[in-house]
């Protein structure tokens, strides 16, 4: 019987986009006997896999691999950099490899590729890939909990509304400092909720007239459920935005790296999600009349359904 293998990564200064990419393979897979590898982890994603009951496995080199996995086993790799002499080596040996990538910049070994930012298409990739693409919002790596039993909002109904600022574990405190400061004065908030990696609460320096809650390393359930009661969302664009675009939320979505183009640019084709760069979002000093106007012009509901065309369900038991 073939082995189920899914190589990633996930630390304080990279963030943990590729983790929980990686962990909502696992769950939307439906198959319980995955191995998880990784170079070495936080303790609390380690808990995290624990909780799930998946099998994990420290390694210090990716050609360790070589020697552990067998010919036929799945192997799906979600890292930046990863030796391409590794991948050409277990292609050799006859492993099925899974590539999972949001760059587009030259990846070309592998059996199938996917790339689950929206309106993905081939056309994206100059460099030929051996093998086949698999592109698009059907693909989604989104926490099952977090994808699942998503409500149709209702936008502009309400005469307050409830705001969620994320910005994952990496740190962007200028970025979390902009965002508390534009929604203290939206008129509209009456109460935020600040979503970030590290257990440290965020003292903003200036008279905040709004709730703040602070939150962080938040499993899906907690996040969910500030998801369900929230209106609007600020975040950066990398996983934390594709989970709240899938929670139908209205969203402002911000680029804090040139890694992040291909995602940006399929968001900002997308009903309710208003994209802007980094240097934008700061330097703008009318982005609060540009907020205003934005929501104010909303659909009058968002319902994206996600789940419901989800393939990665039926991928791994074909």
């Amino acid at each position: 019987m073939p082995k189920r293998y899914i190589r990633t990564s996930g630390n304080y200064e990279i963030g943990f986009g590729h983790f929980f990419r990686s962990l909502a393979l696992i769950e939307l897979s439906e198959l319980g006997d995955w191995i998880m590898i990784h170079d070495g982890i936080p303790e609390f994603l380690l808990n995290t896999l624990d909780n799930y009951f998946i099998t994990h496995l420290q390694i210090n080199a990716d050609r360790e691999l070589l020697e552990i996995i067998e010919e036929k086993d799945i192997l799906v790799i979600d890292k930046y950099n990863y030796p391409e002499d590794v991948v050409i080596a277990l292609l050799n040996k006859n492993v099925i490899i899974y590539r999972i990538d949001d760059l587009a910049d030259g990846i070309i070994n592998g059996n199938y590729l996917i790339n689950h930012a929206p309106n993905m298409s081939e056309s994206n990739y100059n460099k030929k890939f051996n093998g086949q693409l698999l592109l698009g919002s059907e693909y989604l790596l989104i926490r099952k909990k977090l994808l699942e039993n998503t409500k149709k909002r209702f936008c502009n109904k309400k005469e307050t509304i409830k705001a969620i600022v994320c910005f994952g574990a990496s740190e962007h405190k200028e970025l979390v400092f902009n965002s508390l400061k534009i929604l203290n004065a939206f008129d509209r908030v009456n109460a935020i909720d600040l979503v970030s990696g590290k257990q440290s609460m965020y003292k903003p320096t200036f008279n905040l007239s709004k709730k703040l809650n602070n939150y962080s390393e938040l499993n899906s359930n907690q996040l969910k459920m500030l998801f369900l009661n929230s209106d609007l969302a600020i975040c950066s664009c990398s996983t934390i935005a594709l989970e709240l675009y899938s929670n139908n939320l209205p969203l402002i979505v911000i680029k804090t790296d040139e890694n992040q183009n291909f995602l940006f640019n399929g968001l900002k084709q997308s009903a309710g999600v208003y994209c802007i760069d980094k240097i934008d979002f700061i330097e703008n000093s009318n982005f609060l009349e540009i907020l205003t106007k934005w929501y104010s012009e909303l659909p009058e509901s968002l319902d994206r359904k996600l789940f419901e065309i989800n393939k990665i369900k039926t991928l791994f038991h074909e």
